[in-house]
């Protein structure tokens, strides 16, 4: 049975080279390919024999979290709906207080986290080119590897341990661990996940420079792009940054209640600050991402 594809519907580019179509997402992230078998009949349609999509071709959460046709292995879509979509990625998971509080009936937001990464954890694929690392954030950061490592059993198993053992308490410094995370070799995709509020300017990694984390993070990738000479040839890739704000919506800021915030840091100790209420939308929409509010 023939069926039909519009790129236009799709929110799509298309490209067409002798008979093979590409419906390119807007952000260059996922395509569908199609083979035309006859001449279009209808005006900027094709019907086609064979069609396989990415991840990015749905748009229905429930497909998406089931795992089926997302991510770059079944199941690659299971953390809140983000897909990895490279082999090489690293978590940021938020074990601040406030992860303490309820996510559902019965369950808080520090346990659901946990479930949902260990069944993703659980899925990778071994000894096929995976790399994982897991760091737990909250008045510091804390990596499970020191590096990300290949995925085999053994790694899967002590990134599952590392998780099952997170608790709540403290607060949300994610910064630091960021920081480390996106200079490493083995990563091409971080994803973040929080439901508080921190403080997101400081001292820039690889300039010195006071700025919001998000511009500091988005100039670096900005050098990897463009070949600096000072980046190592083996870090070519910039590093995509998905986020994940849980309960309170820092992506868009649309039911943040707080416009000033007083906490401890590490390096300034206590101190009050205006808050970014869009710092988890910045993190991602300045290097490549997506940030999904989940309530």
């Amino acid at each position: 049975m023939f069926q039909l594809i519009n790129c236009q519907h799709l929110r799509s580019k298309k490209k067409e080279i002798k008979g093979i179509v590409l419906c390119i997402d807007e952000k260059g992230r996922g395509a569908e390919i199609a083979i035309n078998a006859e001449s279009p009949k209808i005006n900027n349609q094709l019907t086609v024999t064979k069609s396989s999509g990415g991840y990015t071709m749905i748009s229905n959460d429930d497909l998406i979290n089931s795992g089926t046709g997302g991510g770059t292995f079944p199941g690659g879509c299971k953390f809140f709906g983000t897909c990895l979509i490279t082999k090489k990625f690293t978590f940021f998971i938020d074990v601040s207080g406030s992860m303490g509080g309820q996510y559902s009936p019965g369950k808080t937001l520090m346990e659901e986290a946990k479930e949902q990464l260990i069944a993703l954890i659980e899925a990778i694929p071994v000894n096929d080119d995976y790399y994982l690392n897991v760091y737990k954030y909250g008045n510091y950061a804390t990596p499970v590897f020191p590096r990300p490592l290949s995925v085999t059993p053994s790694v899967k198993k002590q990134a599952k341990d590392f998780v099952a053992a997170l608790s709540a308490g403290g607060w949300t410094n994610p910064f630091q661990g960021l920081s480390q995370g996106i200079q490493e070799e083995h990563v091409e995709q971080m994803i973040i996940l929080s439901d508080g509020v921190t403080y997101d300017t400081g001292s820039c990694f690889h300039n010195s420079q006071t700025m919001k984390f998000a511009d500091c993070f988005a100039s670096y990738n900005e050098k990897i792009r463009n070949n600096d000479p000072s980046i190592p040839h083996y870090k070519t890739k910039p590093v995509n940054v998905d986020t994940i704000s849980l309960k309170y919506d820092f992506c868009s800021g649309s039911n943040i209640p707080w416009t000033r915030l007083t906490m401890w840091n590490p390096i300034y100790g206590y101190f009050t600050f205006t808050i970014n209420k869009v710092w988890l939308g910045e993190l991602a929409t300045k290097n490549n991402g997506q940030c999904r509010h989940i309530q």
